[in-house]
């Protein structure tokens, strides 16, 4: 199976699913694949969902058994799942796992006089994963531009006797006659038909989408956005997705005070031009099974290697009373604690991030480089932006990959103020990382003011002190003896320069002529100095009695 790339596994069976995924396919796999799971209301990688109504005291979906739990476990850690797209995806859940809306319900396909038995053919009725019968309503065929509709919401959908209904009834709570939105909240006066559903949504301005079974809003979701409504949700761990498309996003249900006549009014007139005809052609490829596959894929081995289409950018409006400030994370190095390895997992895990809210300026060559944001702060003083007198470059303890006078400094700090402005405009979170910022000399008053409107998080790492004192001084040998930087061999390279050994370069060993093997020793022996002089001149401070 080495040429398979993506697998669709169906939870039509039940939880049994993930242990013929775990038990049949891993073990044939022979490189990595994108896992996609759905077609059913359990939850992953958590199951929290009843399935329906209780009967006999049971859930029509019961919790994964320790099998199954373990199986879940292998999907996760294996190294052939390179990421897993899941249906009904709930917190907490490992960052290998991304968010896959379930879009519209086939069931409701199968009314679109194709033919006259009611029985689903996904040749007959789907097109590009959207219901036949729908696409000449997500085509505007007589419908009144949302702007022009009245200001009121849809509020219905069953409620059943299940801990998965808990949303709904306090939905419907707050739509009741005397409730506290009944104001803008309407209902279809009876029982109807999925077409007639379409049509009473296509009158209105927004739709509140408590999820039922699952953990998902849709289908209800995707067809108001099909009848030009503004579907509201709830946050969730499929707000990766879901912030791809016009909804509006709330922290929950159960607080009156998210909804006002006057929140709607701003909300659909800072959406309405996502609804317009000439968007019209971009609404429509986000509804389709084609956007979505090819989003999914995006990041990894699976994906096209000439993309067809730019990723998506947001069209949510996050309106979580909740939510406080984009983040910004700043990993601050110090230098020699495994920085380049973080920038490149960065780099690595970019899509993910995104998924998560987070942009990553910056990558390059596999791996996020700020460097030139870090001597733009180095080298400049605010507010003349005149060069620091005080640097001398050449006496850097950790010379930076950048010197004042490079053109791309400026242009990288430019970059990077672009960056957080656009992030912060769209409300979206950072990810920002250099040992750099490290340095006495960097001015980070400047970068704490770019980021001043963010939830700033300042990250330092730690390293054993004896590991790290050594690659310090591995670090500054490859310096002074012009070796190679950060490649752990600076010490033995200094021995075969002392040995004199065949095949060493000896004008790269040029600089020990002028010092005596004593002085180029005490580069290396301050800290054996330092750890042995207390013990020598006193080995034994606290000599314990004999017994």
């Amino acid at each position: 199976m080495s040429s398979i790339s993506t697998i669709f596994v169906s939870l039509c069976i039940g939880h049994t699913a993930v242990d013929i995924t775990a038990e049949k396919i891993l073990p044939i796999l022979k490189s990595p694949v994108v896992l996609f799971t759905g077609s059913r209301d359990i939850t992953l990688p958590l199951q929290r969902t009843c399935g329906g109504d209780i009967v006999d005291g049971h859930c029509k979906y019961g919790d994964y058994t320790a099998r199954q739990k373990r199986s879940i476990r292998a999907i996760i850690e294996s190294p052939m799942i390179e990421r897993w797209n899941a249906e009904n995806l709930v917190s907490p859940h490992p960052t290998k796992m991304a968010p896959m809306p379930l879009g519209f319900f086939p069931a409701h396909c199968q009314n679109d006089g194709v033919r006259k038995v009611n029985t689903f053919d996904a040749e007959a009725d789907l097109e590009w994963g959207v219901c036949s019968n729908v696409w000449k309503t997500i085509r505007g065929a007589g419908s009144v531009p949302l702007l022009e509709r009245p200001l009121v919401m849809a509020c219905s959908g069953h409620v059943r006797d299940s801990p998965d209904y808990d949303h709904r009834r306090a939905l419907a709570s707050h739509c009741a006659e005397n409730g506290p939105w009944s104001s803008f909240a309407i209902a279809p006066q009876e029982e109807t038909d999925f077409e007639k559903f379409l049509t009473f949504l296509s009158g209105t301005s927004f739709t509140a989408c408590a999820h039922g079974g699952g953990s998902d809003p849709a289908p209800k979701a995707f067809e108001a956005i099909a009848a030009g409504s503004i579907p509201i949700i709830t946050s969730s761990a499929l707000d990766g997705a879901y912030r791809k498309l016009p909804v509006v996003v709330i922290d929950s249900w159960d607080d009156a005070s998210a909804l006002t006549e006057e929140n709607l009014a701003a909300w659909r007139e800072q959406l309405a031009p996502h609804f317009e005809k000439v968007r019209r052609t971009e609404l429509e490829r986000r509804l389709t099974l084609d956007f979505w596959y090819s989003e999914s894929l995006r990041g990894t081995s699976a994906a096209p290697a000439a993309p067809t289409s730019k990723e998506a950018d947001d069209w949510w409006i996050d309106a979580r009373a909740l939510k406080r400030a984009p983040m910004a994370v700043l990993h601050v190095g110090p230098h020699k604690m495994g920085s380049s390895s973080i920038q490149a997992g960065i780099a690595t895990f970019k899509y993910e991030l995104a998924k998560d809210g987070f942009d990553v300026p910056g990558i390059k060559s596999g791996r996020q480089r700020l460097g030139a944001v870090a001597a733009q702060l180095r080298c400049f003083h605010k507010p003349s932006h005149t060069v620091n007198a005080t640097i001398n470059e050449s006496n850097l303890l950790f010379p930076s990959p950048m010197l004042c006078k490079d053109k791309d400094v400026r242009a990288g700090w430019k970059n990077l103020l672009r960056a957080v402005e656009q992030a912060h405009s769209r409300g979206r979170s950072l990810m920002l990382s250099t040992e750099d910022f490290d340095l006495p000399e960097v001015d980070l008053e400047q970068l704490a003011e770019a980021l001043h409107d963010f939830n700033l998080t300042t990250v330092v790492m730690l390293r054993p002190f004896f590991s790290w004192i050594g690659s310090i001084h591995g670090q500054v040998a490859g310096r002074d003896l012009r070796g190679v930087r950060n490649s752990g061999q600076d010490v033995h390279y200094l021995l075969q320069c002392v040995a004199e050994e065949e095949g060493v370069e000896k004008a790269a060993c040029g600089t020990l002529k002028d010092k005596p093997l004593s002085e180029v020793a005490e580069q290396y022996t301050p800290l054996v100095d330092w750890l042995t002089e207390a013990t020598i001149a006193n080995p034994n401070p606290n000599p314990q009695p004999s017994p």
